[in-house]
């Protein structure tokens, strides 16, 4: 019996799946599309449901067309994901979505980019997270959240990206590995954890947001 390894990619504009065997050999592909919409300038949103049916939808099919081969779905033996970067999920504690997804390229975010610059200068972001604060960050729509919409950010449990999104949906917990986590502006890579100065800037609490793992 070989064994057949599916890559999924949880894109901007779609979800794709890659089902290969262990020799190399393309056994299938299959694609899905979702819309991305911008209700007003600057903004970038997506239904986060659309990333689960999408994954759902390719994953089917591509384990289907392996059946059609005459595999069997006992030989899919890893599925693996990549998905876009630093979009942001709000959701209640058992991860169902509170509003739209924030999409990385949303920049609704500018003016509090800018004021929380002036707070902290940009080494803060640096020194604590490797990376510069810009306004497409997720630490910018937060604070817009915070600013803007206090009745649903005060419903918020969970902060959620694509990746521990939908590794809640697959495994029943919430976890981010380490390359993932390290897109947002909440992680500290020499400290290999999350960012508690950023963290507390922010008001965060550091059970809104997933465990991050070291991949194995």
């Amino acid at each position: 019996m070989s064994s057949i390894y599916l890559g999924v990619d949880i894109g901007t504009t779609s979800a794709k799946c890659l089902a290969v065997r262990g020799d190399g050999k393309v056994l299938a592909l299959a694609q899905h599309p979702y819309p991305l919409s911008h209700p007003q300038q600057g903004w970038a949103e997506q239904d986060p449901e659309d990333y689960w049916r999408g994954l759902l939808h390719v994953v089917t099919h591509c384990v289907q067309s392996c059946e059609d081969q005459g595999h069997s779905q006992k030989e899919v033996v890893a599925l693996t994901l990549s998905t876009q970067g630093d979009t942001l999920i709000v959701a209640d504690e058992a991860g169902h979505p509170l509003a739209s997804a924030l999409s990385w390229m949303d920049t609704r975010g500018e003016r509090q980019c800018a004021s929380l610059l002036a707070q902290t200068g940009n080494s803060f972001w640096y020194r604590n997270t490797g990376i510069s604060l810009t306004p497409v960050s997720s630490a910018c729509k937060i604070r817009w959240l915070q600013e803007n919409a206090p009745d649903l950010y005060d419903r918020v449990r969970r902060l959620c990206w694509v990746p521990d999104f939908l590794a809640q949906r697959l495994c029943g917990r919430f976890v981010a590995d380490v390359p993932s986590a390290s897109w947002t502006p909440f992680f500290s890579p020499s400290e290999r954890d999350w960012s508690y100065p950023v963290l507390d800037l922010l008001g965060v609490p550091g059970e809104f947001l997933p465990d991050a793992l070291e991949s194995s």
